[in-house]
C-alpha cells in the first residue's frame, strides 16, 4: 500500500536494490525492504504489462528481478551490490 512517508522513514518505508550477483555485472537486482525479508514483485507472479506490484516474501525468482541500466542510485535508490563489506 502506498502512503505518505513519515519524517524519519520507518523501516517498512526503506527499500534497497540488492544485486543478484556480486558487483551486478548483468544489471539484475531485487528490490528488498531495507530491514526485512520483503521484496517487490508482480501480484500472482504475473508477467503481463501493467501488473500490480505487491510486497511478498523474497524468493529471488525471476518475477522479483529488476534489470537496470546503470546503478540504482541513478534512479534515486540506495543499493547493495555485494562487493562492500
Amino acid at each position: 500500500m502506498l502512503r505518505s512517508c513519515v519524517n524519519f522513514a520507518a523501516g517498512d518505508q526503506q527499500w534497497t536494490f540488492v544485486a543478484l550477483r556480486p558487483g551486478a555485472p548483468d544489471g539484475v537486482w531485487f528490490l528488498r525492504q531495507h530491514s526485512g525479508s520483503w521484496c517487490v514483485g508482480p501480484a500472482n507472479d504475473s508477467t503481463a504489462f501493467g501488473a500490480q506490484l505487491v510486497t511478498q516474501n523474497c524468493a529471488f525468482g525471476p518475477t522479483q528481478q529488476w534489470l537496470l541500466e546503470g546503478l540504482p542510485r541513478t534512479f534515486g535508490f540506495s543499493y547493495d551490490d555485494g562487493t562492500t563489506p
